[in-house]
C-alpha cells in the first residue's frame, strides 16, 4: 500500500515560472514534524519519497526500498520499491 506524507506537497510549475523551474514544495510544518516522528528512517538516517506523475498532477509518496543484503556496491541492482510499478492507483486528491 502507498503511503503519502502528511504536511508535504508538490506543488507544478506556474505557467509564468522560467523554464529551469520544475515545480515547488510545501510545507504544512507542524504536521509533516508530526508524520516524521512517527516514521522509521533507514539505518542511514533517511526517510526517501519519490515524486510521481499521477492521471492529473505529480504526487508524492514514500519510498520503501529497501537494499538487499550483499546488494551494497552493486550498481547492474535494478532499483525496485514493495510497491508494483503496474499498481494504478489514485493520488490521495
Amino acid at each position: 500500500m502507498k503511503e503519502y506524507p502528511k504536511g508535504l506537497y508538490f506543488n507544478e510549475r506556474r505557467p509564468n515560472a522560467p523554464e529551469f523551474v520544475i515545480g515547488g514544495l510545501s510545507i504544512k510544518k507542524f504536521e509533516l514534524l508530526e508524520w516524521l516522528d512517527g516514521k522509521q528512517a533507514s539505518e542511514s538516517g533517511y526517510i526517501n519519497l519519490d515524486i510521481l506523475q499521477g492521471k492529473e498532477r505529480p504526487y508524492i509518496i514514500v519510498n520503501e526500498y529497501v537494499r538487499q543484503p550483499g546488494s551494497h556496491n552493486n550498481p547492474k541492482q535494478p532499483y525496485s520499491s514493495k510497491s508494483s510499478s503496474t499498481e494504478q492507483t489514485e493520488a490521495p486528491f
